[in-house]
């Protein structure tokens, strides 16, 4: 039998002021440097601006869950050769990863201020179009390209 102690899994805290984890994972991602003021700062005024359309809460949840991947591609070598295969995912790590491709997408965009650019690429991601949703329909071709070496962790 295993010494090893079993991994417990994190406990992820809600926002304080939102009451969501979704906004607390995306604060924490968003976190450049160590510097979490300045992300609840950017992430609040986002959310205000947002909330003068709809409920500001359910649009950022509402992207990350259309954002969210279930496959990941991983570099393997089989035979000499280096394969991507396709890896599911389970529910926490695609949305951490469906949040990292907003943001990336945002800082990408054309703009002078973050807010402005998060702001249109978390509503292009609820209406179906954007960089990020690029990204996981991207990644979603390959991965159904490379079915054959499926497997699950």
């Amino acid at each position: 039998m295993s010494r090893r102690q079993k991994r417990i899994a994190p406990r992820y805290l809600r926002d304080q002021k939102y009451r969501s984890f979704v906004v607390q994972k995306f604060r924490n991602i968003m976190t450049l440097s160590g510097k979490k003021t300045v992300s609840y700062k950017i992430l609040y005024e986002v959310i205000e601006e947002i909330s003068s359309l709809r409920i500001p809460v359910q649009i950022i949840e509402r992207a990350a869950r259309k954002v969210r991947p279930t496959v990941i591609l991983k570099s393997r070598r089989l035979g000499g050769a280096t394969h991507q295969i396709p890896v599911r995912l389970e529910n926490n790590k695609g949305v951490r990863i469906g949040i990292r491709w907003i943001l990336a997408a945002a800082r990408s965009r054309g703009g002078i201020k973050i807010k402005d650019r998060m702001k249109a690429e978390l509503l292009d991601a609820v209406r179906g179009n954007g960089g990020a949703i690029r990204k996981r329909e991207e990644i979603t071709r390959i991965a159904e390209s490379n079915q054959a070496f499926i497997r699950e962790i």
